[in-house]
């Protein structure tokens, strides 16, 4: 349980933390190169695009994951059931 509420929370991280690094990394590079903070704001944005991306495909993953392996799925335990339930019933009438 624990586990999976840390790896849930893992996406916050990613959120949070990318855009600082990187924006730290670019504050390097405009002090080194003696620039605009142009650095600073471009690579901060792309570690937002870049963390919201990551997110977004590992949610899709995530669900494309659950669908297969739900109960909806044919040929599934729940579905199997189901079928032996309604011929039993049948087969009672």
């Amino acid at each position: 349980m624990l586990a999976t509420g840390a790896h849930r929370s893992a996406a916050s991280f990613e959120l949070a933390l990318a855009p600082v690094i990187l924006a730290l990394l670019g504050l390097w590079i405009d002090r080194t190169l003696g620039t605009v903070p142009l650095f600073v704001v471009l690579l901060a944005v792309l570690g937002v695009a870049g963390a919201a991306v990551k997110v977004v495909y590992q949610y899709r993953h995530q669900m494309a994951a659950h669908d297969r392996s739900g109960p909806w799925v044919p040929g599934a335990a729940g579905d199997r059931v189901a079928v032996a339930d309604t011929n039993d019933r049948s087969r009672a009438a």
